[in-house]
Parts: C-alpha cells; structure tokens; sequence
C-alpha cells in the first residue's frame, strides 16, 4: 500500500515540477505582499498598547535588576534593532588564508567572464 502512495505522490511531484519556472527579473513570487491583519485584531492591539507600555516601565524602575534589564532590552532592540553580533577568529589561520584564495579565484573568474562578455571594437 505504501508503494501506491509513493507512485502517486512522485508522479504529482514530477508534474509539479516540470511546469515551475525561474521568476522573470523584477517579478514578486508574492506580488499581493503580507496579509494585512484585520481591523479588529489592530484595534486590539491599539487597546494594550497604553497598558504594555506601562507595564514596560514599571519593570525598568522596579525592584528586580534583571527584570529591568529585559525590559530595557526590549525597549531599546524595538527602538534601535537588535545589536549585530562580531565574530572573532581565532585558532587556525589557515581558514583565513584559504578563504582569501577562495575570493582571489572568484575575483579572477568574474574579470575573465567580464573580459569575454565585452564586445569585440574593430
């Protein structure tokens, strides 16, 4: 039985696939956008806003140090963005340096491919 049910899904599969296309430059795979939340549920939200935003700065200037300190993060990562995190390397310089050769080859092959795609001036 579980054979049967293998067959038909990949014969669907295989037909799904075959009709599927790259999109065309500047085409949207989502030209309608994000679904817009409904009215209600907004509104709702407006309702809690005052309160969320009391609640936040009762936390700040409360008693409980770490409690302050989540709810300072969460005011300034909405009024900021979150920090972006740096990564240090350390340990094997050989990453480094293979990485550059990586980038030196790509460099090299994007200038040949360049080269080729310019038009021949007589």
């Amino acid at each position: 039985m579980a054979a049967a049910r293998d067959s038909q899904n990949t014969g669907r599969t295989v037909g799904a696939r075959s009709r599927l296309r790259p999109w065309k430059k500047g085409q949207s795979g989502n030209p309608g956008g994000r679904p817009k939340l409904p009215a209600e549920f907004k509104a709702a939200l407006d309702a809690l806003m005052p309160a969320s935003l009391e609640a936040i700065a009762r936390a700040i200037h409360g008693k409980n140090p770490d409690l302050a300190l989540r709810a300072a993060n969460i005011v300034l990562n909405r009024k900021y963005g979150i920090p972006k995190q740096t990564i240090e390397q350390t340990g094997d310089p050989t990453i480094l340096i293979v990485t550059d050769a990586i980038k030196a080859r790509m460099d090299e092959a994007s200038a040949r491919h360049a080269e080729e795609q310019r038009p021949e001036t007589e």
